[in-house]
């Protein structure tokens, strides 16, 4: 059997090349361990599942590194929440953040970012609201 790093590589490229079964064969090691170990490759997979359009396939990836601290960071988050959106699931997408904020209510920059994507949505009043969430400025 190859190492794990080199499946996921094998598997990532026929990913690529679009055999998808083959490609799941040598992911499903890395899949089986979870990100512990090796969570450099889950964010290779997530990020070729993004890069061929496979929301769903890429949100499972994205989703299982929140156990990380040190992935549980911006780029993560906009990557679940951009995934959910591409999914047709904008109320899961701002779920991201909800979910973020109830573990860091005091995450200034996921509070921008969930206003952000309310706007992008076109959700005003949700928007009016998340920027009124916001501390205001110091004064001067």
């Amino acid at each position: 059997a190859l190492p794990v790093d080199l499946s996921v590589k094998v598997g990532i490229s026929l990913a690529y090349l679009g055999r998808d079964a083959e490609a799941q064969g040598y992911l499903d090691e890395l899949v089986a361990g979870g990100p512990e170990d090796c969570p450099d490759l889950f964010m290779d997979v997530a990020d070729c599942y993004w890069a061929l359009g496979k929301a769903d396939k890429a949100f499972v990836h994205y989703h299982a590194l929140q156990t990380r601290p040190d992935y549980d960071t911006p780029r993560l988050w906009a990557q679940l929440a951009s995934c959910k959106c591409l999914c047709q699931e904008p109320d899961a997408a701002v779920n991201v953040y909800d979910e973020v904020l109830a573990d860091r209510p005091d995450d200034h920059e996921a509070m921008v970012a969930r206003a952000e994507l309310l706007f992008e949505l076109k959700r005003k009043e949700d928007t009016e609201a998340a920027l009124a969430d916001l501390p205001p400025l110091p004064a001067a």
